[in-house]
């Protein structure tokens, strides 16, 4: 928790201080809610830039460091006013990191956030690391040629300079995002009541769809959200004041354009593009119709110095990441604006279906946005409502020929339809999510603004008031019940697999777990997983025994030819699993997992068809067995699992019991299982709590030992509620409950293994 709150703090003070000294050299001299989006965008630019050079982390570090220094400098030598803005900010602050807190606070804990939601962090958080360590690049999946990396130099830089772990400052870098978002918001809301400005602020930092992609751990649309929202409050401040200072618009315009393209590269372009096209647009349509149209080219003789001065910064801070962006247009085959990182058009990503545009109403009362919510016809009743205040929002601005916030929604409106019918609706989905707090500052505008109606009657007060109720309680009840069900990594095994690091000592490392962040948690070790194999170190799966997605991985299945490109192997740590070979000695074990150290070239060995299972019966009684029965070999048999197949579904506090005979003896219990919080388990005199388990599904987790007496064995389980603020609908899926003896396996001819269950067999030839 330390960790990701104090890179919040980091990330927030140095972008407030440097976007205030941008602000202040191009002569600004009060205080301005737009300079934390101005600050972040070139704090991401100066990051992504300096930690590529020698001393990488430290070097940023400093950097950054120095920067934030001489733009306090500058703040102070202005002597900005800050007056009620300081309680405007503090209030937004306060009430943007408690939403952000939700999440942690229903699952008793803080981490990586949209684990076994959205993966998508597993090849982040590498990336991230290669930005400090160049060594790791070589054996690590970080994407494709020239992704833009802007934020996670960031959290290279906080976690260097912090001495936190990368997850932790990815979280920091979500939440800041959330908290320098509704301080953005504040720069458009200055006509507002007080109490007004704080609830739109919080609201355009939390809507709907943004509240959702903090709560799956996505940070690249909303940052580029936050810095369109700058943009088009930029803009509109700038025609407000007539451009009277137009370095004060085009210097900071052109960072925030900078800064998309260090998130996005060059696609994030297509979003301010429209929007200063249409705006442009609009503007000259109005000029045209006023008197005066010949002051038009002495207004652009005016400004020509200032607006050359943004196009030579947006060309010189395009220059370090040029390579990049002309390297990523090569991966994606030259793909056109609008498209999103490699990504096909029949990659649907973690969406079963398209997102309906009414989600970008921002009310949608349903924890997992890839689904409507249970009661469809009340949903579009909702949306309704949320359409005519947006409506309402819009017709006010054009009424006081503000153009700026209605072309931004109608150039996000144009993308999202551009990429509905021509990118999967993986891409589509992300292009809803942008204009997030657009919408919701034009809702909020709409409903609080005095301007415009200050002849207005009792009853239209009345009548707004009748209207922003609801919908302020209907919009900030979806990203209250979005941000309740996120999930939350457990960290569990992460820190086990962590703490073997120091004793694999850079020795390369086949990792038999489906664990998308086996490379994260075990870095600087060169590793490798069958599921996910690097390019540099890849390990297949063995013929002899075919995966599918949600079985087990255990020796046998790969070949000894991959094997033996290893030094250590980790397995989970269960009797339900293959033998290691002989060549294998166990080195250290916790509660999860086993590491074994490979001493010599591994025996090839034969397996019978499997399943998925740790062996098969000998079958001798059809053809195949019979052969394998008259070969001149040897066979391991062990004693036959039991095998339990639960596929429950378990709600928090809810319990479940099944009863399970085993033999006379000592058997080890272990469970297929996920689960978003502990799962407490009682089966005759063990009483064990098993810890909240977010992995891919498949691996058997070890339970414990019980004695067998060949009566039935009652085996309860119960999932369980951290508080009253936990998601009820947060399930526990109980997979395969397997019993394994504690008794070791025989070596037997092959002759004398019919009937019997075995591991595996060796032939002469």
């Amino acid at each position: 928790m330390i960790g990701s709150y104090g890179t919040v703090v980091v990330i927030c003070v140095a972008s407030l201080a440097i976007g205030h000294g941008i602000f202040a050299l191009t002569g600004e001299t009060r205080w301005n809610w737009l300079a934390p989006a101005v600050g972040y965008a070139a704090l991401l630019v100066l990051c992504d830039s300096v930690i590529r050079l020698p001393g990488h982390g430290w070097t940023a570090v400093l950097t950054v460091i120095v920067v934030v220094g001489g733009a306090v400098a500058v703040v102070i030598g202005r002597r900005p006013a800050v007056g009620a803005s300081l309680l405007d900010g503090l209030v937004v602050v306060i009430a943007t990191v408690a939403a952000t807190a939700i999440p942690f606070v229903a699952s008793g804990r803080v981490g990586v956030l949209g684990v076994s939601f959205l993966n998508d962090l597993a090849v982040h958080l590498p990336l991230a690391d290669s930005l400090l360590h160049p060594q790791v690049a070589a054996f690590t999946n970080h994407g494709p040629p020239g992704y833009p990396s802007g934020p996670h130099a960031i959290m290279a830089t906080a976690a260097q300079g912090l001495g936190v772990s990368l997850g932790d400052s990815s979280t920091g870098l979500l939440v800041a995002t959330t908290v320098l978002t509704g301080l953005t918001a504040l720069a458009g809301l200055e006509e507002l009541p007080r109490l007004a400005r704080w609830v739109t602020a919080t609201l355009a930092a939390t809507f709907y769809l943004s509240a959702a992609w903090y709560a799956q751990g996505a940070f690249k649309e909303p940052i580029v959200g936050m810095l369109l929202l700058a943009l088009v409050l930029l803009v509109l401040r700038g025609r407000r004041e007539r451009f009277a200072n137009s370095w004060r618009v085009a210097v900071p315009a052109a960072l925030l354009l900078v800064g998309i393209v260090y998130v996005y590269s060059y696609t994030g372009l297509i979003w301010p593009a429209a929007f200063l096209v249409i705006w442009g647009a609009g503007e000259l349509t109005l000029l045209l119709m006023r008197p005066g149209r010949r002051r038009l080219l002495h207004e652009l003789r005016l400004r020509a110095a200032a607006l050359s001065a943004g196009v030579g910064l947006f060309v010189l801070g395009m220059t370090p990441e040029a390579p990049h962006v002309k390297a990523f247009a090569r991966s994606l085959g030259g793909a056109t604006l609008g498209t999103v990182p490699a990504i096909a058009k029949t990659n649907t990503g973690n969406l079963p279906q398209p997102l309906s545009g009414r989600e970008a109403l921002g009310i949608w009362l349903q924890s997992d946005f890839r689904f409507w919510p249970s009661n469809v016809h009340e949903a579009r009743l909702f949306s309704l409502l949320a359409l005519a205040v947006l409506l309402f929002g819009v017709g006010r601005e054009l009424a006081n020929r503000e153009l700026a916030i209605p072309a931004a929604l109608l150039a996000c409106a144009l993308v999202f339809l551009y990429s509905r019918h021509t990118q999967s609706f993986y891409v589509a989905a992300k292009a809803l999510v942008v204009p997030a707090p657009v919408v919701a500052l034009a809702a909020g505008r709409g409903l609080f603004r005095r301007v415009g109606l200050r002849s207005r009657s009792r009853e239209l007060t009345l009548a707004l008031v009748a209207v922003a109720v609801p919908f302020l309680l209907l919009a900030f009840g979806s990203s209250f019940v979005a941000l309740r069900g996120a999930y939350v990594d457990p960290a569990d095994h992460a820190r086990e697999l962590r703490s073997f690091v120091r004793k694999l000592d850079h020795s390369p490392t086949l990792v038999l777990v489906h664990d998308d962040f086996y490379q994260y948690e075990l870095l600087p070790v060169p590793t490798s997983s069958p599921p996910m194999p690097p390019p540099s170190l890849a390990a297949w799966f063995s013929a002899q025994k075919p995966w599918q997605y949600g079985s087990p991985i255990d020796f046998d299945s790969v070949d000894a030819a991959v094997l033996d490109r290893f030094d250590h192997v980790i397995t989970v740590r269960t009797a339900y699993q293959s033998e290691p070979p002989s060549n294998f000695r166990l080195e250290t074990r916790t509660r999860s997992y086993d590491v074994w150290r490979r001493v010599g070239r591994t025996p090839p060995r034969h397996l019978l068809p499997e399943a998925g299972a740790p062996g098969a019966v000998l079958d001798c009684r059809r053809r195949w067995g019979q052969d394998i029965a008259r070969a001149h070999g040897v066979a391991r048999v062990r004693a036959r699992p039991i095998v339990q197949y639960l596929s429950w579904g378990l709600r928090p506090g809810q319990s479940r019991s099944t009863t399970i005979t085993l033999p006379r003896g000592t058997w080890e219990l272990s469970l297929v299982y996920t689960s978003p919080f502990s799962l407490r388990v009682a089966a005759g005199q063990l009483r064990t709590t098993l810890p909240a388990n977010l992995d891919r599904p498949g691996a058997f987790w070890r339970i414990g030992d019980v004695r067998g007496n060949g009566r039935p064995l009652t085996v309860s389980f119960t999932q369980e509620r951290p508080n009253v603020l936990s998601a009820p609908s947060e399930i526990a899926g109980m997979g395969t409950l397997a019993a394994v003896k504690a008794a070791g396996g025989r070596t037997l001819p092959l002759s004398q293994s019919c009937g019997k269950y075995v591991d595996w067999y060796r032939t002469p030839t």
